[in-house]
């Protein structure tokens, strides 16, 4: 093991002791790490899709609902700074 996940393993230990006061050996900790591996698989493997450009224009033509009510006197000044 690289000195650095020994390192790592040995933080995560103290940390789950220090906030939940369960004692895991290092075996035990590698473990329950490799089952939530084994359980989580698709989420350590499944890479996100790439859009196609119909799905990158769709997306961005949805409205976005901010709640904020700008006034349309005030664009320039928010998008080029203030010009008083």
């Amino acid at each position: 093991m690289r000195s650095e996940d020994k390192e790592r393993l040995d933080r995560l230990q103290a940390r789950i002791l220090a906030e939940s006061g369960k004692k895991f050996t290092q075996q035990e900790l590698l473990g329950l790490l490799l089952s939530l591996g084994e359980s989580q698989f698709a989420f350590l493997t499944d890479r996100p899709k790439k859009m196609t450009k119909a799905q990158r224009e769709r997306l961005m033509a949805l409205p976005v609902r901010t709640g904020v009510q700008i006034r349309p006197e005030d664009y320039d000044d928010i998008l080029y700074g203030s010009s008083r």
